[in-house]
């Protein structure tokens, strides 16, 4: 079984990094091309994987039905592609075999690198790039912490001021209330 992305069915700006994934020298070295996908960011600053896997364009597949055509004139199914790489690991008479497919290839040609493919210490420096301004911007949140707690403090000795005044006035209010009150003697 494979995953397989049906390059038509795919939106325009997943198809573009897709393609240029798969024409780069990373994707094209890659034993295992989900691994250099991964490592592709995409315009909007989403994993090209991730996209292609939440998304829902990604397939499972038999081996036996998927058809490479590296050139015109011929096509080899992945199954035997993969037996052949097997019997290259193991070390057996799979070179003489790609050196025969090789020979019915007429060009071959250098795949351009892609600027968006990362590496892994590409990743690792924008960890801690991302790091150092998450502790910056700590440091300033607990700065205004300290601030608001400042501020507080200041407030809470500004209301026990007045609620003395208003404990002092409060007699002189109920005075002034309690003559409004009192019955007025007619004539």
């Amino acid at each position: 079984m494979c995953l397989v992305a049906y390059s038509d069915s795919l939106p325009p700006m997943i198809h573009e990094e897709v393609m240029r994934c798969v024409e780069s020298n990373a994707g094209q070295t890659a034993e295992v091309f989900a691994e250099a996908l991964f490592r592709v960011t995409m315009k909007d600053g989403t994993n090209a994987l991730n996209s292609l896997h939440a998304s829902g364009l990604i397939k499972k597949i038999p081996t036996n039905q998927v058809t490479l055509t590296p050139n015109a004139s011929t096509k080899v199914t992945l199954e035997e592609v993969n037996k052949i790489i097997e019997e290259m690991e193991r070390g057996k008479q799979a070179n003489k075999k790609l050196n025969d497919m090789n020979r019915s290839t007429k060009a071959t040609t250098a795949a351009p690198s892609i600027p968006d493919v990362l590496t892994d210490e590409d990743l690792a420096r924008q960890r801690r790039e991302q790091s150092a301004r998450m502790r910056q911007q700590a440091a300033e949140l607990l700065k205004e912490a300290d601030t608001l707690d400042q501020e507080a403090a200041t407030l809470a000795g500004t209301t026990t001021i007045n609620e003395k005044t208003d404990a002092t006035t409060a007699p002189k209010r109920a005075a002034a209330n309690a003559r409004k009150k009192a019955p007025t003697a007619k004539s």
